[in-house]
């Protein structure tokens, strides 16, 4: 750890060396007083350089990892010929990156003493609106599918600690980046999704309990946050969670993937559904003229237009309709 600690802050370690000393960072297993020792290494050897003895150690492990996210992911060493400018412009790196994130820290290039407070954690968030889907590329090299009316927000230093955790409002198709030391961890509804590198789909729509998981590859383990519920999911396995009812079961993939390659699938779907669907993927809303049933609707559409899917649907409901701008109003024939 030592040999690992004065590279990196001399100014010698290479991108393999940043990876191995981050992850031994996160590593729970790896004695914190290792880390203590080793920064009191680089005291000792350089006196412009004070990392006082008040600083929690898991927060100086997590704040050096953040420092290494980002001269690993951007190979942005100092360029600096004399060894001792270098530790110190890495140390005052470090020590930038806790005063900006949650942690406090003090330190000194000179003899002086600067204090700060606790500052709130800062969360990235994106979102698709009506009629909008998006593709989502996330700082582990994960990609993240977003589907119409969904969020997902997770923390700036998402980089930086033992889990890769995310929180969905809606739904997403995930390909997870495979870190055997960091699970990848996905927050809907009270429900927490935990994988290593894997494909699956989170649902989670309404505003009710109901939340729906399914695996396309890898394997996931899906529990509650409030109890000890979980199940473990294989390839074509998917869970159904509610407050009432939890079921495993098979997956129909194409009902449950197909809308990542734009395809709609309904099975014997309620007109009012079918229409809540229609609303959200193409931004319309719809005006009903008349008396209408609830009748059920099938159908399969890939890809196809409004214009083409609602000749469908009215050719088997019996129906017409009529385009005003954003609003589709549907009559009886």
């Amino acid at each position: 750890m030592k040999k690992a600690f004065s590279n990196y802050f001399n100014n010698r370690a290479d991108r393999r060396e940043l990876q191995e000393l981050r992850e031994a960072l996160l590593d729970t297993q790896i004695d914190d007083e290792e880390i203590v020792s080793s920064m009191c290494s680089i005291e000792d050897n350089h006196p412009l350089v004070e990392f006082p003895e008040h600083i929690s150690k898991a927060r100086m492990k997590k704040a050096i990892a953040s420092q290494i996210d980002r001269d690993y992911a951007t190979n942005n060493l100092p360029n600096i010929d004399s060894r001792s400018s270098s530790v110190v412009y890495l140390a005052a790196a470090v020590v930038a990156l806790l005063m900006v994130g949650s942690i406090a820290v003090y330190y000194s290039l000179q003899p002086s003493n600067v204090s700060t407070g606790s500052i709130a954690e800062n969360w990235k968030t994106i979102k698709t609106e009506r009629g909008q889907l998006r593709t989502v590329g996330l700082p582990d090299g994960s990609r993240v599918k977003l589907s119409v009316e969904s969020s997902l927000k997770y923390a700036t230093d998402f980089m930086s600690t033992k889990k890769r955790e995310v929180y969905l409002t809606g739904e997403a198709f995930f390909e997870v980046e495979r870190m055997p030391k960091r699970p990848f961890v996905v927050h809907a509804k009270g429900v927490q999704t935990q994988v290593l590198g894997t494909s699956f789909n989170v649902k989670a729509l309404g505003g009710g309990s109901r939340l729906e998981v399914a695996v396309k590859s890898g394997k996931v383990k899906v529990s509650s946050e409030r109890d000890k519920d979980q199940f473990y999911l294989e390839p074509n396995q998917m869970v159904t969670w509610s407050d009432v009812r939890k079921e495993k079961m098979p997956v129909d993939a194409l009902v449950t993937f197909g809308w990542i390659d734009g395809t709609l699938l309904f099975e014997r779907e309620p007109l009012s559904k079918v229409l809540d669907r229609l609303s959200t993927w193409y931004d319309v809303d719809f005006l009903i003229k008349g008396d209408f049933g609830d009748e059920p609707y099938s159908g399969v559409h890939r890809k196809e237009s409004l214009e083409t899917l609602l000749t469908g649907l009215c050719f088997a409901g019996n129906l017409t309709y009529q385009k005003q701008g954003r609003q589709i109003v549907l009559r009886r024939k």
